[in-house]
């Protein structure tokens, strides 16, 4: 395929001098919440001199603005402007399609430039490494809701257009508490304590919109089947699993010719973890297992092979995709190992097939440069452990709920006395 970068730097497109980036972006709050290593090149010096901060006489002046404000005038906390980065990539002529297709990689500010002879390294981050520092201590009336909160913060912090705002919190009333923030909070301390209030999480996106949302709000699907790079992170396709569904199928006894045989008997073996295991990680079903003309021996052999293959892992599903650049908390789904079996649990005789796995992104970090192309790593969880997860949403374990629950229907098994301990929506 072919790859077309668009680098717009403080307004002015300078696609022609890029060379390379390096986009870390999480749902997640406690990991680096946006950001962004550019390296554009800087022949003749170009750059040079392009980031300089205010100048000690404009500074000084603003500050003698403020301290001239009159008694009781709330003084705001004044930083250097910055300035704003975005990053795309049109691509053309992939595989077999023919046309092109634009994908924004970031948008955000610019936190550090360093130009040398040759080169113009940029950091970067999302619009929240742009607000002022703190905020004073702050007091809502009992039952303010979460939205207005949320906006008094971003008005206070500023740099957010309401435009860029997408504010749906799961719980939008304080009916039940007096919200109050009684410490001078940076942007995350701040936006951490609210979001717990509200049962969210918040970040910013690609487009540098920023979300306060609940953690399953689904901003569209992707599948990654036939993207998908074999790499170092293809042990941990599936990431830790604690249930394990295989699906068999064997023909009666009813003549030697395959064609005259009438019944077919499906065949469903199931294995998992230790009753503490669901407790402590939640339910996180692998994906299904399909082996054609298998029996129930067999069945069971493969779930309890993988049950134990699975539960060495303790992350999340990391994969590593090329062309595409899925958004935070983007549903996508994808096959391991473009189906097939775990090494461990395969003889290679059968036509064993896996099913796919369902998720959320959390966490992308894309890499784009001439050695290596366009690829972007994800970590997809399934289970929403690695978000914010309130407390409503503690029936909402696995996407392949749905699954297990029309089997088990039909088996006659209760969810609520099969896993002890744990309860299903």
């Amino acid at each position: 395929m072919h790859i077309q970068p668009q680098v717009i730097l403080d307004g002015e497109d300078v696609s022609r001098y890029f060379i390379s980036c390096h986009c870390e972006m999480t749902g997640n709050s406690s990991k680096d919440p946006g950001k962004y290593d550019l390296v554009l090149a800087n022949p003749g010096g170009r750059f040079m001199g392009s980031f300089a901060p205010k100048n000690l006489d404009t500074f000084e002046k603003e500050q003698l603005e403020l301290l001239n404000q009159p008694e009781g005038v709330s003084v705001d906390y004044h930083l250097a402007p910055k300035k704003k980065v975005s990053l795309k990539i049109t691509m053309r002529g992939q595989g077999c399609e023919s046309g092109s297709r634009t994908i924004t990689i970031f948008s955000g500010e610019i936190q550090k430039a360093e130009a040398t002879e040759t080169h113009l390294t940029i950091e970067g981050s999302c619009s929240e490494g742009g607000m002022t520092s703190k905020i004073r201590p702050k007091v809502w009336a009992t039952g303010t809701s979460i939205t207005q909160i949320v906006n008094d913060l971003l008005d206070d912090f500023g740099g957010i257009p309401e435009s860029k705002r997408h504010i749906h919190p799961y719980k939008d009333t304080t009916d039940d508490m007096n919200p109050n923030l009684n410490k001078a909070l940076d942007f995350d301390a701040a936006l951490y304590e609210v979001s717990q209030w509200a049962q969210s999480i918040y970040f910013f996106d690609e487009n540098d919109d920023f979300w306060f949302v609940p953690a399953i709000n689904f901003r569209g699907f992707s599948d990654l089947n036939g993207k998908i790079m074999r790499g170092s992170n293809a042990s941990n396709m599936v990431g830790h699993c604690n249930v394990v569904h295989v699906y068999g199928g064997t023909i009666n006894d009813d003549g030697n010719i395959i064609n005259e045989r009438k019944t077919h008997w499906t065949i469903h073996a199931t294995a998992r973890a230790p009753d503490y295991d669901i407790k402590y990680h939640g339910l996180m079903e692998a994906p299904p297992v399909i082996v054609p003309d298998a029996s129930q021996e067999r069945c069971q052999e493969i779930a309890n092979n993988l049950i134990e293959w699975y539960r060495q892992y303790q992350d999340v599903p990391t994969v590593k995709v090329s062309g595409v650049a899925p958004g935070l908390l983007s549903k996508v789904r994808y096959q391991p190992w473009n189906g097939s079996m775990p090494p461990v649990s395969c003889n290679g005789e059968e036509e064993i097939v896996m099913g796919n796995i369902e998720g959320l992104v959390t966490r992308r970090v894309v890499d784009i440069s001439a050695e290596n192309g366009f690829t972007c790593q994800l970590d997809v969880t399934t289970n929403l452990q690695n978000v914010i997860r309130p407390d409503g949403y503690d029936k909402l374990l696995s996407f392949y709920s749905l699954r297990r629950a029309a089997i088990d229907a039909d088996e006659g098994i209760d969810e609520n006395s099969k896993y002890p301990g744990v309860t299903f929506a």
